[in-house]
Order: structure tokens, then sequence, then C-alpha cells
């Protein structure tokens, strides 16, 4: 039931939950994607281009990772990757996914606004579960334990990572802490670094100086999606 939209569904789902795999894949597709790649996400599957999605279009994701997987692996009633999940079945299971979506009679429709929130507050569930690895309940993290989220994607070894956070101690005059809002506000904005480097280009295309208040609104405006005007 999508009134039950929530940035806390999964983690309310608890061990209750089902997903299949296919449905798994496609929200660690675009679980890292800007606002601007939710609709192109809801137009692949929105066969009729109504602007909403049946449970039949939705389940245009089987067929789709399903033909990238066939030439890969050979197809078994029950073969499981790496980490034990499960690919595929013959068995017709309503998940927890399609439920939310379509309801328990299936016959419910997706409407792109709709589509737009959940992502969103998949998203913040995710920041949410990766801040309070480090929060432990309270309203903030240091500015080492952010320094560490951040360095947990590199590739650093153990000597110039220690070298790293060595310096950030040095050069903190004092610590102030980082909310969930900041660092939602940081990661949101990586998730559209590629959309800013598209306007920093524009700009440069057009030999044009940019000051840092154009700068602060430019990055505003790849945030909101064009909401801010420069």
């Amino acid at each position: 039931d999508m009134s039950q939209n929530c940035s806390s569904l999964f983690r309310g789902l608890g061990n209750k939950g089902l997903i299949s795999y296919t449905e798994y894949l496609f929200l660690l597709t675009i679980l890292i994607k800007p606002s601007s790649g939710f609709k192109i996400a809801f137009s692949m599957l929105d066969q009729d281009g109504n602007e909403r999605i049946d449970k039949e279009e939705f389940k245009v994701l089987e067929a789709i990772f399903s033909a990238a997987a066939k030439d890969r692996k050979e197809n078994s009633e029950f073969a499981e990757d790496d980490f034990g999940l499960q690919k595929e079945h013959n068995v017709e299971i309503d998940t927890s996914l399609l439920i939310h979506f379509f309801g328990k009679s299936g016959n419910e429709e997706l409407k792109f606004s709709e589509f737009c929130n959940f992502m969103e507050n998949l998203q913040t569930e995710v920041l949410h579960m990766e801040f309070g690895e480090f929060s432990k309940g309270a309203p903030a993290i240091s500015e080492l334990d952010f320094a560490r989220i951040l360095l947990r994607y590199t590739l650093l070894n153990s000597e110039d990572y220690d070298n790293i956070l060595e310096r950030l101690c040095e050069r903190l005059p004092e610590e102030k802490g980082i909310t969930f809002e900041e660092f939602k506000n940081f990661c949101m904005f990586l998730n559209n670094l590629d959309d800013f480097q598209i306007a920093m280009k524009m700009y440069t295309l057009a030999d044009k100086p940019i000051s840092q208040v154009k700068l602060i609104f430019a990055s505003f405006d790849v945030l909101f999606q064009g909401k801010e005007s420069l």
C-alpha cells in the first residue's frame, strides 16, 4: 500500500519481507541514481506511456534481467548466486514490493510521483542505516567518522588510510559534528555529481566566469532538479 510509504519501510518489514532477485537488482541499480534517473527507470517500465505502471508492466523487470543473465549462466529452477540469493523460480509469488506497489489484489497502479517518493525514501533509509552505524543513536557523527564513511569506498591501503585520518585530526580546530541532514545532502550531491559536472562544463564552453555565489546556486539547482533559478 503506497499510503504506507516511508523511509523505514524495509526496516519495518524486518525478516518478514520478500523481494525477488530481479527486484533486488533493479533497486540496487537505481539506488545511487539522481532523481533524473528515476524518470528513465519509470519510462522503461511504462509500456503504454500513460504515466502509470500496473503489475504486469512492472513484471517486465523479470524479462529484462532474465535475458541479461541467460547469456552468462545456465538456467535452473532454483539457481543461486554467490550470495545465496534465489535468481529464478517457477512459483508465482507476490513479493512485498509487488504488494506495496499494487496492493494485495494487484489491481492498483503506480504513479510516477509515487515511484519517485518511494525511491527517495529508499535512498534515505539506506543512508539512515549507514549513518546509524557510526552515530549509535546520537544526532550527529564526528568529522572523523564522516571521513571513514567516505574512505570505505576507496581502494587505499591501510597506511594511506591511517595517514589521511591523522592529517584530518591535525587540521580540525574543533569537532562540530555532522548531522544526518548534512550527511544526506552531501550524499545526494554525490548522486547528482554527473549533472553538476555538465552544468560546470556549460559555463566553461560559454567562456563565462563563475562566482562563488553562482557555484552555490548551481549546486542547489542540480540537487533540486531546476527548482532553484540562477
